[in-house]
């Protein structure tokens, strides 16, 4: 017997099949994918609670151990885990362990997640994945990353977006057999909060979508569907930010729609001292902050001070990522001031990526700062949210919507 289940044994507790959940009715069948989220509360100190809860090996989900409690804590520090009304801590297995409730609802430090919560233990913390269903998956998406309350058209555009996006990233995972997860829950992929994000309007429109995905022209799987809050006045492809090419994105569209959005444009001022010491701490936080930056800074911050940025390019060719371009003047006399070149992208990530809204911006330099205007809020790749909201708000329809920002895509149903 595995040394897991012989200590849970111990406690006198009856080995089951794992329990049918109230939340698989929400599925017409099972042939939607699974995805694996991970869910991560803050913290290392974090505990689960629900309705009879089911405690197995990861690696065996379909048979647990019927837990007379309602309550388990887990301690990634040590790996550890214990029920809360009982004495005694066991280790937590090198697999990791899975946890699913009578009722088919677990909450987790106040959220609530359905199905199931896997736990696996990885150098001195721990990975917490949520597994469910695609489209249970999307409810929650639906509310998390735009509004089931905006025009029925645009959002089933941008839940079929979505679920491109989460179809390609899981079968990405997947080629990995050692990978735990196949998407984020935070806006590193798509912001997905649990069951607290579910409304009835929601789900209806997940389901009139149920399976649609958008391949490239040639039908050779789902694209990566990216897509971003505020195009500010075009969208733009993958390589003009991140400096190479996606499938299924050879061009831009002109995007008229947004204009009406919050953050269409935007202005921030940061101080050339406050810009350099972003850098400096890029260069502890990211591991390619070092490649991206030249080996004369890197090597010796200290030794340089940040006087100037500016665009490479004013802006972004269909065919370059757009560059920015920073001027320092050594702290040591005698030697030259030097330029170095970084990505935009990368770039707008150290400073923030909250108030450096997008990389689409102009830069003028008064005194010792730098005030940057720009247009949008997000990559610019892709369906651009309240350019896609103001389309359904005219009346386009959601096939329209989808060929507008995704003009290299099509569009089929594959469960």
């Amino acid at each position: 017997m595995n040394a897991f289940f012989l200590l849970l044994s111990l406690t006198s507790l009856a080995s089951v099949e794992r329990p049918a959940t109230v939340l698989r009715s929400l599925r017409d069948d099972d042939s939607a994918p699974r995805v694996r989220v991970r869910v991560n509360p803050e913290g290392q100190f974090f505990r689960i609670t629900g309705d009879r809860l089911v405690v197995g090996l990861a690696a065996r989900p379909d048979r647990g151990v019927s837990v007379p409690a309602s309550e388990w804590w887990i301690d990634c520090r040590d790996q550890t885990l214990g029920r809360s009304d009982a004495n005694g801590v066991r280790r937590i297995p090198r697999g990791g362990v899975v946890i699913s409730s009578a009722d088919g609802i677990l909450n987790l430090n106040g959220k609530r997640y359905p199905e199931e919560i896997r736990v696996y233990p990885v150098d001195s913390a721990c990975i917490v994945v949520n597994h469910l269903p695609i489209e249970l998956y999307l409810e929650s998406v639906v509310n998390s990353e735009f509004n089931s309350k905006w025009a029925k058209e645009a959002v089933e555009a941008q839940v079929i977006a979505s679920r491109t996006y989460a179809w390609y990233q899981m079968l990405e995972a997947r080629r990995d057999l050692k990978k735990l997860y196949d998407v984020e829950s935070s806006e590193k992929d798509q912001v997905y909060a649990g069951l607290d994000r579910v409304d009835a309007l929601g789900r209806e429109l997940v389901r009139a979508t149920r399976g649609m995905i958008l391949s490239d022209k040639k039908g050779r799987g789902p694209i990566k569907a990216f897509y971003h809050s505020t195009c500010g006045g075009s969208t733009v492809v993958p390589e003009q930010v991140w400096g190479a090419k996606v499938a299924g994105f050879r061009r831009g569209v002109p995007c008229s729609f947004c204009a009406r959005s919050p953050v269409s444009e935007w202005s921030l001022r940061v101080s050339n001292l406050d810009m350099q010491t972003k850098i400096e701490r890029a260069l502890k936080s990211d591991p390619d902050a070092k490649s991206a930056l030249p080996s004369w800074f890197h090597l010796n911050p200290a030794a340089w001070l940040l006087t100037a940025v500016q665009p490479k390019l004013a802006l972004a060719t269909q065919t370059k990522e757009q560059e920015v371009e920073l001027k320092f003047i050594s702290r040591t006399e005698g030697r030259p001031a030097r330029t170095a070149s970084v990505n935009a992208y990368r770039f707008r990530n150290w400073v923030s990526p909250v108030l450096m809204k997008s990389t689409q911006f102009q830069v003028s330099m008064e005194g010792v700062s730098a005030v940057f205007r720009g247009r949008g809020y997000g990559h610019g790749v892709g369906l651009c949210q309240w350019g896609a909201k103001a389309m359904g708000e005219r009346g386009y329809k959601r096939d329209q919507i989808l060929s507008h920002y995704y003009p290299d895509a099509r569009l089929s149903r594959q469960w």
